[in-house]
């Protein structure tokens, strides 16, 4: 079809996601994907040349480096351009979608995972967190209800509260932030394990702070234990 049609947008766009849906496959079998994801960006800028403002491919664009950023992370080698290609395909879509929630929580996963990586790496990631917390706070600007985002940006918060706690300095408010987000996430999904399970251990991470600043840590460490029992409770044998 592509020898056929060879300026035909779509047809670009959909080899790239069949090349994403491969990687997908090929890493469930453990084996390297990245070869894959690489002819799906590829495949899905032969698109983009084409239809510049074209947002489906823009979106699955920022999905096949978002996956190769991992794929590359996960066995040694730099994942940061990946993730800086994914940032700019997915701010191109919103820029054309400026409503679409997706695209906000997808560009925040990226920051979030690039910010990760660089923990890793011993570089500072609180820049990164931080545009992956903006992310998720613009989408819940937009639907308030999206309880998936209220987990992600209790995560991400998380995340900030152990980079400042690294560099001595103070965690506790980005841990409350982040304890309050997964209250938001419960409150709409009150049945979740997996929200459960993350603010208990925010809450845990909340109470060695406040006991090694010489505040009352009684309180978080309740209430961590709580939510793990919650936890339990929803789903027996819980094993994230």
């Amino acid at each position: 079809v592509v020898a056929v049609r060879p300026n035909h947008a779509a047809v670009h766009a959909f080899r790239g996601v069949m090349w994403i849906g491969f990687g997908g496959s090929v890493e469930a079998k453990g084996e390297d994907p990245r070869e894959a994801y690489r002819s799906a960006c590829a495949a899905l800028e032969r698109a983009l040349a084409l239809k510049p403002d074209y947002v489906a491919a823009l979106t699955e664009h920022g999905i096949a480096c978002w996956r190769l950023g991992d794929a590359r992370n996960v066995r040694g080698e730099e994942g940061a351009p990946a993730y800086a290609a994914a940032v700019e395909s997915f701010s191109a879509a919103g820029r054309l979608e400026p409503r679409d929630t997706a695209v906000r929580n997808n560009r925040g996963l990226v920051y979030a995972a690039w910010g990760e990586e660089m923990v890793e790496r011993g570089i500072d990631a609180r820049e990164n967190f931080g545009r992956a917390a903006a992310d998720f706070e613009e989408a819940l600007r937009i639907d308030p209800e999206l309880a998936e985002a209220y987990v992600n940006r209790g995560s991400v918060l998380g995340a900030m509260a152990d980079a400042c706690a690294a560099r001595g300095e103070d965690p506790r408010p980005s841990y409350v932030r982040a304890v309050e987000a997964f209250a938001e996430a419960i409150r709409r999904k009150p049945a979740s394990p997996d929200a459960r399970l993350n603010r208990g251990n925010a809450q845990r991470k909340l109470a060695t702070a406040e006991e090694e600043r010489g505040g009352d840590p009684g309180p978080w460490y309740e209430g961590a234990v709580a939510d793990l029992d919650a936890a339990l409770e929803l789903k027996p044998g819980y094993a994230p």
